[in-house]
């Protein structure tokens, strides 16, 4: 045959055996591959790739189990990124060309029931259950947790993160988009945290949004973010928080030869990292340029924190610098802070 015909003819059997896989046809299948021995584990076209892979992308569940039931691998060592696990975790959200599959835990549960290892690592090193996180399938967690999947394990390059880790980071996500709807903006990531500063539209209420911004994001985590965490069987996330104000400057770091970027340079970023590395789990903490400009419903939720004797910064009469603890859980004003010249 020509180098065309071979082609044509290759097509042809790609499609029938593609055909097989979404029917469901176990009889067809192995009328349409080469060697009907190679039905489940054994060599199949490049295209297709392994039978069970591609039963979970394009087959119904009945057929997957199927595969399963006369000898399929569900704990391939020659995969590519995708072992069977991974591979349906993969299948939880549409993807251009191929829709989300509705019935990805069913998938999980029949591949655990036939022994497949909740803890095979596949693409970036994830285990099934950092797929699962981040595909933000909160079933998928369940399931996995339940068949046996270890949270503790952390992906062994990047950034070497457990799924918990992994979850927590992910939560950023809605601490970002809450934090400008207060008008402001993330500088930067700091691995499980972030810096983020208010400029508009005037020195005294960039402090109430800074503050009323901090308060909603504490909130988010421990009444919203962490139920849901808890709800999966995952690790709640702690955060605490502190703020100061002053003046900064943008400035641009690095070489053109290899990576520059914009930052912000001053005492009030760098103080407020080492006031929030002073706060207790769960606590918010302010400087006093803060908590000064603050309108009296925000101040009235603050008291000022004893400072131990190693914090060494000082205010221009000598005195140190004083810190307060805003209480997350007391009562606020109803109406909002109003607009003060």
């Amino acid at each position: 045959m020509t180098s065309d015909e071979e082609r044509c003819a290759e097509h042809e059997r790609f499609k029938k055996i593609d055909a097989a896989f979404k029917a469901g046809d176990l009889a067809a299948l192995r009328a349409a591959v080469e060697d009907p021995d190679a039905v489940p584990n054994g060599p199949m076209p490049l295209a297709i790739g392994p039978c069970l892979e591609y039963a979970i992308y394009h087959s119904p569940l009945p057929f997957i189990r199927t595969l399963l039931e006369i000898g399929a691998n569900p704990n391939p060592e020659d995969h590519i990124g995708f072992p069977p696990l991974i591979a349906a975790l993969s299948c939880s959200r549409s993807q251009p060309g191929s829709p989300a599959r509705p019935d990805v835990a069913d998938i999980l549960g029949l591949l655990l029931t036939f022994r497949a290892d909740p803890n095979q690592r596949g693409i970036n090193d994830y285990t099934p259950l950092h797929m699962a996180v981040a595909q933000r399938n909160e079933l998928a967690v369940l399931r996995l947790l339940e068949g046996g999947a270890d949270p503790d394990l952390r992906t062994r390059i990047d950034d070497y993160e457990t799924a918990g880790e992994m979850a927590a980071a992910a939560g950023l996500t809605e601490i970002a988009e809450l934090i400008a709807r207060f008008h402001g903006h993330v500088l930067k990531y700091t691995g499980d945290g972030l810096i983020a500063y208010f400029a508009p539209p005037t020195f005294i209420i960039k402090n109430d949004a800074a503050v009323d911004s901090a308060f909603c994001g504490r909130r988010l985590v421990y009444e919203a973010i962490n139920r849901e965490l808890e709800a999966i069987g995952l690790p709640p996330i702690e955060v605490r928080l502190g703020l100061d104000a002053g003046e900064a400057a943008i400035v641009v770091l690095g070489s053109d030869k290899t990576k520059r970027h914009a930052d912000l340079i001053g005492d009030a970023i760098s103080l407020a990292r080492k006031i929030e590395s002073r706060a207790g789990t769960g606590e918010i903490f302010l400087g006093e340029t803060v908590h000064r400009n603050l309108h009296f419903s925000w101040r009235e939720l603050c008291t000022e924190v004893d400072l131990s004797a190693d914090w060494t910064y000082s205010v221009s009469d000598g005195r140190p610098y004083p810190l307060f603890r805003l209480d997350p859980t007391g009562a606020r004003a109803v109406e909002r802070p109003p607009h003060r010249p």
